[in-house]
């Protein structure tokens, strides 16, 4: 209906207001299908414009995936997960989550690895102290993934650093 109203407005004939303003209408459309227990059309519906908001962290960040509530996740979403990678490296972390969650072990475990290869790049930097927590975490995704040396050896690298 708002979105119909917009049009009728002439708002969706401004660039502007459909890359902006108008993201939300996916965005409210998608919450509703996820109340109605769509939770594939709800994915669909809220990444259907994601290749307009890529590059942009606060818009982005606005997206909801729903990856978490289908059995098979989209492309899309997927895609979404690694978008924000790029934007924030932090969100290595909750990305290695959602492929523990996909049970996609061995991604997950190379993404925690990526998230400790972020880390690593800040050493001999004024006060920066390296994460004990995504150390440990990697080696948990590695033991998942079932390569148990390196969790092993990720495991040992998270004892010899300080905690925070």
């Amino acid at each position: 209906m708002a979105r119909a109203e917009a049009k009728a407005a002439g708002l969706m004939d401004n660039a502007y207001y459909r890359r902006s303003r108008a993201l939300s209408f996916d965005q409210i459309e998608a919450a509703a299908l996820v109340r109605m227990r769509r939770w594939d059309d709800a994915q669909n519906r809220s990444l259907a414009n994601m290749a307009l908001v890529k590059y942009s962290l606060p818009l982005m960040l606005q997206l909801q995936s729903y990856g978490r509530f289908v059995r098979t996740p989209l492309d899309a979403d997927l895609s979404y997960q690694e978008h924000l990678a790029k934007l924030y490296p932090a969100f290595l972390i909750a990305r290695t989550f959602h492929y523990h969650d996909l049970g996609k072990f061995a991604d997950a475990a190379r993404t925690a690895q990526d998230w400790v290869r972020f880390d690593e790049s800040f050493r001999g930097r004024k006060d920066n102290r390296q994460s004990p927590w995504g150390r440990a975490s990697a080696a948990v995704a590695l033991a998942l993934a079932g390569d148990w040396e390196a969790a092993a050896r990720r495991a040992e690298d998270a004892r010899a650093l300080e905690s925070f």
